[in-house]
C-alpha cells in the first residue's frame, strides 16, 4: 500500500498523550495534515495497602491478565517483576509489546483483540481450580472477568487507574473547531462519550469518525456519530490501515 496514501487528509487524533506519538507518527509518515487533542487520560491510583497486599500475594496467581496498555504502565509502577510461576495474558499485541518491556514470560494474546476473545482463549487453559488477577481501570469491560466467573474460575480485579475527561484548553479547541478534518480518531467507547460532551460546549468539526473497533464503533453510532469506519484489526496500526483504505477508495 502506497505510504503517502494519506497526502492531503487531515486527521485529528484523541488518544492520550502518550499513546499518540507513535500513531501521530505514523500518520506523518502516511502525508496526513496530523493534529491532537486527547479525549481522555488515565491517572493511576495512589498505591494503597490494599494494592500492595495483592503484588505481594502475586505468587498465589496462576494467571495476570492485562487488558490495556494503561494497565500495564500502572502495575509495573508498583511491581518490578512477575513471579516466573505466574502465566500473563494481554488483550492485544500492543499490550503485550508493552508488558515485555518488563516480563520475560511470553504473554497470552487471542487472534481477535477483544476481552471476549481473551476470555474465550483462557478458558481453554485454565481448571476451575485456577486463581486469576485481572488488572484494569475503573471503566474497563469486565468481560474476561465476568466470562471467567460464570465457568467458575477464582477472579480478582486490581483497578489501578482511573479514566477521566482531561483538561481542555479553551484556545486550543477554538482553534482546531476552525477546521473541518477529513477524520477524528476513537481508541475508546469512554473517548466517544467524551466527545460527545465536548460537542455540547465546542463544535468540532469532522467528515469521518475512525473508530479501532466494533464496540466503540457502536458507542460512537448510539451518540449519532456517522459517518464511521472501522480497524478490521483492534490496533493503532489497524486504524491506520483502514483511514488509508478510506482515502484510496474516495480516490476512484
Amino acid at each position: 500500500m502506497n505510504e503517502r496514501t494519506l497526502v492531503g487528509k487531515s486527521v485529528l487524533v484523541t488518544r492520550p498523550r502518550e499513546d499518540a506519538v507513535d500513531f501521530g507518527k505514523q500518520l506523518v509518515a502516511a502525508g496526513a495534515d496530523t493534529s491532537f487533542l486527547p479525549l481522555i487520560t488515565c491517572v493511576p491510583r495512589p498505591l494503597t495497602t490494599e494494592m500492595a497486599q495483592t503484588y505481594s500475594t502475586l505468587h498465589t496467581y496462576d494467571w495476570l491478565v492485562f487488558t490495556s496498555v494503561n494497565g500495564v504502565r500502572a502495575f509495573f509502577r508498583g511491581q518490578t517483576n512477575v513471579p516466573s510461576t505466574v502465566r500473563i495474558a494481554a488483550v492485544g499485541t500492543e499490550t503485550a509489546a508493552m508488558i515485555k518491556q518488563y516480563a520475560t514470560q511470553p504473554v497470552l494474546t487471542p487472534l481477535i483483540f477483544d476481552g471476549e476473545t481473551l476470555a474465550t482463549l483462557l478458558l481453554e487453559k485454565v481448571t476451575s481450580a485456577a486463581r486469576v488477577l485481572v488488572v484494569c481501570g475503573q471503566l474497563s469491560r469486565r468481560s474476561v472477568t465476568n466470562q471467567l466467573r460464570s465457568y467458575g474460575v477464582h477472579v480478582d480485579e486490581l483497578i489501578l487507574y482511573d479514566t477521566v475527561s482531561p483538561f481542555y484548553n479553551a484556545e486550543k479547541v477554538a482553534t482546531l473547531s476552525i477546521k473541518i478534518f477529513d477524520y477524528i480518531t476513537l481508541f475508546s467507547s469512554s473517548a466517544a462519550r467524551h466527545l460527545d460532551e465536548l460537542q455540547q460546549k465546542a463544535s468540532l468539526r469532522f467528515k469521518t469518525v475512525a473508530c479501532i473497533g466494533p464496540r466503540t464503533a457502536n458507542t460512537a453510532r448510539e451518540l449519532g456519530l456517522e459517518p464511521i469506519i472501522v480497524a478490521d484489526v483492534y490496533t493503532a496500526s489497524g486504524l491506520l490501515t483502514a483511514l488509508q483504505q478510506h482515502a484510496r477508495s474516495e480516490e476512484r
